[in-house]
């Protein structure tokens, strides 16, 4: 017989002697939730939006603000730096309309077909650019062949007059065809070196994209990606330029650009970069520039099948392509920017002062995490880029923001305040969501009837994955009343071995 089985026998009479008196447990209290979230208005869409978001979500069933956070992104990044808001009556605080963007949700919550949908008009852009920049190309090859044969002419006769004359003037009056520069107006997948090419190329406005942030954010995390994770953090203001020195590669010169980044992630990653933002070199605001960040409740599913609405869409693709022109005739230019400028209307400027003088002043109150607060003190930029960007939609020969473009921008923050709370309680209580999902399994059976911290997270289940979110799951299901915590003493000499747990009666029912 094994030596060790008079121990395994005592370890069975602690567990059965800890669940003797399990009938007399008292009831669960309920788990704490997360942050609750407002569902969203669309009527801070812009106008010739808002239809095309609506009747798209309807039939494809995915969250209406999953296709507005993408459809706003991409019109931000078309604005770009061909203008800019200036948040005072006075003074040169600028801000540019490029946005960063991030829609939360589960893998079923189709994220996947409300980014494409909200990318729709933007892609066409791209594929005419594209075809375009095809044509155009053509013809600088014919042109650059034609160069080519007129100077070798030309080299030839100048050769046989200065063989005669060694004297004689000679002009070469020949121009060489400039290669035309691709539009581009985003891009899924790009090295931080083509990157820089690419923002030097198109410096008002390029949009990156990504249907999974994590793998962005994770591959910005790696220190051998330092200059693509300067480049991105540059790129958020609009207002800064960049330089890359790279023996073989030379200097690469990016005047001031604007870059605006739109993608999908699921609970898990994001809780993990919310914690990670908040201390190491990670901490330098990246994940907090993701201001369009929503992540709504889950929703159940209802079929339909109808034809999408022909005449919206045809609206929505009108607004895309006016705002991908030059906008000739917006916006004042001084001595203090580079770029033409939009100041609020006198009604505007006065709710904007009361609304930024309480903002700055309440802004850290009910505030419980670092990285949150580095979050919401990025709202007046936030507020500013979303008044601009509406008014060039809704208002397109406007002189001045209006109060109408303002209060809809206003809306936004309201709605996206809470998501904000929503996604940074992973950085204060990350417990709360994975007790939520431990329950989950338990409820339908997938774990033994006792069972340890390291049996779940072992499994890597979504969610779950995390020793340390995992323990604490654990202890906030038994604070509640969900589990039963069982202290067994440890077989060897040395530190106590960790808790096993049992569901109580309420949790098996």
């Amino acid at each position: 017989m094994n030596d060790l089985s008079p121990a395994f026998d005592t370890l069975a009479n602690v567990v059965a002697a800890q669940l003797k008196d399990e009938s007399t447990d008292q009831l669960p209290i309920p788990l704490p939730t997360m942050p609750s979230v407002p569902s969203f208005p669309t009527e801070v869409l812009p106008d010739s939006m808002r239809g095309w978001i609506e009747d798209a979500a309807d039939v494809a069933r995915f969250p209406p603000e999953y296709a507005a956070v993408a459809a706003m992104c991409a019109a931000g990044s078309l604005i770009g730096r061909k203008l800019a808001i200036r948040l005072k009556a006075e003074s040169d605080w600028s801000e540019h309309a490029n946005l960063w963007g991030c829609i939360v949700g589960n893998p079923a919550a189709l994220k996947s077909p409300a980014l494409s949908e909200g990318l729709r008009f933007l892609k066409l852009l791209q594929a005419h650019a594209d075809y375009e920049h095809g044509a155009e190309l053509d013809r600088y090859k014919q042109d650059e062949s034609l160069f080519k044969i007129r100077s070798d002419a030309q080299r030839r006769k100048f050769a046989k007059e200065l063989d005669r004359s060694p004297s004689a003037t000679i002009s070469l009056d020949l121009i060489e065809p400039t290669k035309p520069i691709a539009r581009c107006f985003l891009t899924s997948d790009s090295t931080p070196e083509a990157l820089t090419e690419l923002l030097r190329d198109n410096p008002e406005g390029l949009l990156v994209e990504r249907d999974e942030l994590s793998a962005l954010l994770r591959n910005l995390e790696d220190e051998r990606n330092a200059l693509g994770r300067g480049l991105f953090l540059s790129g958020w203001t609009g207002r800064e330029g960049f330089r890359s020195d790279r023996i073989g590669r030379g200097v690469t010169t990016v005047p001031k650009f604007a870059l605006s980044v739109v993608g999908s992630i699921q609970p898990g990653p994001l809780n993990r970069y919310v914690r990670g933002a908040t201390r190491g070199e990670q901490a330098d605001g990246l994940l907090q520039r993701f201001q369009l960040l929503v992540w709504p409740d889950s929703t159940r599913f209802e079929y339909c099948d109808r034809k999408p609405d022909l005449q919206a869409r045809q609206q929505a693709f009108a607004l895309f392509t006016r705002i991908s022109e030059p906008l000739h005739g917006l916006g004042q230019r001084d001595e203090l920017t580079d770029v033409p400028h939009l100041r609020f209307a006198p009604q505007a400027q006065g709710l904007f002062v009361d609304w930024y003088k309480t903002w700055m002043n309440t802004r850290q109150a009910n505030i419980e995490a670092e990285a949150l607060e580095n979050h919401l003190s990025k709202y007046p930029a936030l507020l500013g880029k979303l008044s601009l960007i509406l008014s060039v939609c809704d208002e397109p020969t406007a002189t001045s923001i209006s109060v109408y473009s303002l209060a809809k921008a206003l809306s936004w923050l309201e709605y996206l305040e809470p998501h904000a709370r929503r996604a940074y309680h992973a950085a204060t209580a990350p417990e709360t969501d994975a007790a939520h999902r431990l329950l989950g399994r338990l409820k339908r059976g997938e774990l033994p009837d006792v069972f340890s911290a390291r049996d779940v997270y072992r499994r890597n289940w979504s969610g779950l994955g995390e020793s340390s979110s995992v323990k604490a799951a654990c202890q906030l299901l038994a604070e509640y009343g969900w589990l039963k915590e069982l202290r067994l003493e440890s077989l060897t000499v040395g530190r106590p071995s960790e808790p096993v747990y049992k569901a109580t009666q309420q949790v098996t029912r």
